[in-house]
């Protein structure tokens, strides 16, 4: 199994078990990666999620808060199962990226799963994969 995957795993148990109640005033979770994703890499991965504006839940002790940085961002909208997402994430940066004439900025890309994966069938899973551009 590729380490992200590895990451991503740890990452989200962490976040709901730690998350406990928390976690219900949820809208969805993000994936952010800090750096770059190689195949057979180690990865950094952080799990998060999204609160409605206003909502603000004590942090339980081993989670923080982090802000999404504002500013431009191309957004690709894959529909399938999370093990396919690789695809989605490669037409990005391989074919979109290079021939748009846009360039990336100097921050994390990250996953907003827009469905809840225990309510929606796997091919039917809406992701917004979020590439940072100046």
């Amino acid at each position: 199994r590729p380490a992200f995957q590895t990451a991503n795993q740890e990452a989200f148990g962490k976040l709901f078990q730690k998350g406990g109640e928390s976690l219900a005033q949820m809208k969805h979770c993000v994936a952010i990666y800090p750096d770059e994703v190689e195949v057979g890499k180690e990865a950094r991965f952080d799990a998060g999620a999204i609160f409605a504006e206003g909502e603000e839940p004590v942090a339980p002790e081993g989670l923080a808060y982090q802000t999404l940085p504002g500013g431009r961002w191309a957004v690709f909208r894959h529909v399938g199962p999370y093990d396919t997402l690789w695809q989605t994430w490669q037409a990005a940066y391989r074919d979109w990226l290079p021939s748009s004439g846009e360039e990336p900025r100097n921050t994390f890309p990250f996953e907003d799963y827009v469905d809840d994966a225990s309510q929606v069938a796997a091919e039917k899973l809406r992701t917004d994969i979020c590439i940072p551009i100046k």
